[in-house]
């Protein structure tokens, strides 16, 4: 959250707002797709795929930290 309040700093009350919202919908999502996944799987091999996935973002994350500021100072030029 505390991204997007730094990215949007003049619409940080929308940027929360969205960010509440979507992260209340994943929520419900996902406890339907888990609750699946744990019955056609064993809690095992459902948990290692969530874990894989969260591994996976991780060069997400990397290229925000390397790329990030220049979006922002890209951002702040054109406003």
């Amino acid at each position: 959250m505390t991204l997007m309040i730094d990215v949007l700093q003049s619409r940080s009350s929308s940027a929360t707002a969205c960010t509440n919202l979507v992260r209340c919908l994943l929520t419900t999502v996902l406890v339907a797709v888990i609750d699946n996944m744990t019955t056609t799987l064993t809690y095992k091999w459902a948990y290692v795929f969530w874990g894989l996935i969260s591994a996976s973002m991780l060069g997400l994350m990397y290229v925000e930290i390397k790329i990030g500021l220049k979006w922002r100072r890209a951002r702040e030029i054109t406003e």
